[in-house]
């Protein structure tokens, strides 16, 4: 049987076939994670402590608790108050963010607004892929402190 279909009905369909997918486990990558936290599909992966979970389809299912994260030496650290651009990323490496802060919630989004990370905890830490990440910036209403550090 061959079925032809318009572009705007591809379209309309995409959201559903992806909903498909994250409930049969068929999309995303990384570390199942718990609730708590969530970082993005993509090229973050996030590898979470207790209490975090993922925006990916097929970890936002995933509830069991995970290891703490081992993490390397610092590679740079930021801190500030209340919401702000922090800057590009490009690392050719994994790295771990390590946060802190004194009134969750607490979020990363790229450039593009895509959500990096969202946490209603007051500390953390997620592995981050390797790559590139333009314009980083904070979302959070107190003082949070963020730590780079190499991935173990």
């Amino acid at each position: 049987m061959h079925i032809t279909a318009s572009r705007s009905n591809a379209r309309k369909a995409l959201p559903f076939v992806l909903a498909a997918a994250a409930i049969a486990g068929g999309c995303g990558a990384g570390s199942p994670a718990a609730p708590g936290t969530t970082a993005a599909a993509g090229r973050p992966q996030a590898a979470v402590q207790p209490g975090v979970t993922s925006a990916s389809p097929s970890q936002a299912a995933a509830v069991a608790p995970q290891p703490v994260i081992a993490s390397g030496p610092l590679v740079t650290m930021f801190s500030g108050a209340r919401s702000q651009e922090i800057g590009s990323l490009s690392e050719h490496r994994a790295l771990v963010i390590r946060w802190k802060v004194a009134q969750p919630p607490f979020q990363i989004y790229t450039s593009h607004g895509n959500l990096l990370l969202s946490s209603d905890r007051r500390s953390g830490a997620i592995r981050l892929a390797r790559g590139e990440y333009r314009r980083l910036r904070i979302a959070t209403n107190g003082r949070w402190t963020i730590q780079l550090r190499a991935a173990a």
